[in-house]
């Protein structure tokens, strides 16, 4: 496929400085702790303002996701939703309970009671890319702590933010809580393999002993190599922003509205779109044919039939072409 705005993975090139600092590393290759490398975890806790008995080390953020619901009996989701999670979460026999939103509530259920002994948040979402208000926040943090539930936010996609304020659950306070993080999106070096938890202590040392009974501990020289990119995150934050508003701006100018409706993304990479009475899955096949990939909206909910996400992974050119082929399909369905 030539066009692939279908994939979760950047196409933005890392930066040579930490591949360089991750080169260098490439001779330890002993084990560490299961929390992590200490260094890290100090760099990880600066930069939330956390102590470093609040962090551990994961194999990606799917793996701290796998560590946060093992042994759940409930999770409770907001859809449209990551399909990953639902796979980790019946893989370990917990039941998963969905509210499915509408593009019209913004994508947001007002109010919102989950009953899992696990919540999962996702925001900026993918693959919406909305970002929620603080009152929402807390009102489900508020409800969680009531019922002694565990709040999981996953904020893979916090540092790539449009003209709003960064978000984060640690702005309002919880006091049970896990705070997903990834060095797949924002340093665009998703086969490193690399991610974190920040969350209170209780809910860390559960993690590290995930970490330690499934894969003992991460590479010394993949988290060397991390500290090195959280020494660049502000930089790195103003470059990937800059790339992805571009392409965005680029969308919003070339999309056939008349055709497409959407809600403009907050933040992530992705766009998800309501096609106009046409399924979600045949018009992937479709651009597939066309040598364009998109990602069916049922994937994020059976609800999602009629929408796709895409995803502004690719450089202007390809963007451009991808958008008019979009387009042209949908104008001449039949």
């Amino acid at each position: 496929m030539k066009i692939r705005m279908d994939i979760g993975q950047p196409d933005i090139e890392p930066n040579p400085k930490i591949l360089e600092y991750l080169k260098a590393s490439l001779n330890e290759m002993g084990y560490c702790s299961s929390k992590g490398l200490d260094e890290l975890r100090e760099k990880v806790a600066e930069v939330h303002g956390v102590g470093k008995d609040q962090v551990a080390i994961t194999a990606g953020s799917k793996h701290a996701v796998a560590s946060l619901v093992y042994g759940a009996r409930r999770v409770s989701l907001i859809a449209p939703y990551w399909a990953g999670y639902v796979g980790t979460i019946k893989y370990f026999g917990a039941d998963v309970e969905i509210t499915e939103t509408k593009m019209e509530e913004g994508w947001l259920p007002r109010p919102w009671r989950p009953n899992g002994d696990v919540v999962i948040l996702n925001y900026p979402n993918n693959p919406t890319g909305i970002v929620p208000g603080k009152d929402f926040i807390e009102e489900v943090i508020e409800d969680s702590e009531r019922r002694g539930a565990l709040v999981i936010s996953d904020e893979v996609y916090r540092d790539i933010v449009f003209g709003g304020k960064r978000y984060t659950i640690l702005d309002c306070m919880p006091k049970m809580f896990a705070i997903v993080q990834s060095y797949s999106k924002t340093f665009s070096m998703p086969g490193l393999r690399l991610g974190y938890v920040v969350g209170d202590t209780e809910t860390v040392k559960k993690v590290a002993s995930f970490v330690r009974a499934t894969i003992t501990s991460l590479p010394i020289f993949s988290q060397r190599a991390a500290v090195r990119a959280l020494d660049l995150l502000e930089e790195e934050r103003e470059r990937i922003t800059r790339i992805y508003s571009a392409r965005l701006q680029l969308f919003l100018k070339l999309i056939d509205r008349s055709l497409f409706r959407f809600l403009e993304p907050d933040g992530s990479f992705y766009v998800f779109v309501k096609l106009p009475g046409i399924n979600g899955t045949e018009f992937a096949y479709k651009m597939m044919e066309k040598d364009v990939g998109i990602f069916p909206g049922e994937a994020y909910g059976p609800r999602y039939v009629d929408h796709v996400r895409i995803s502004l992974t690719c450089d202007r050119s390809l963007l451009e072409e991808g958008i008019r082929k979009i387009n042209e399909t949908a104008k001449n369905w039949e």
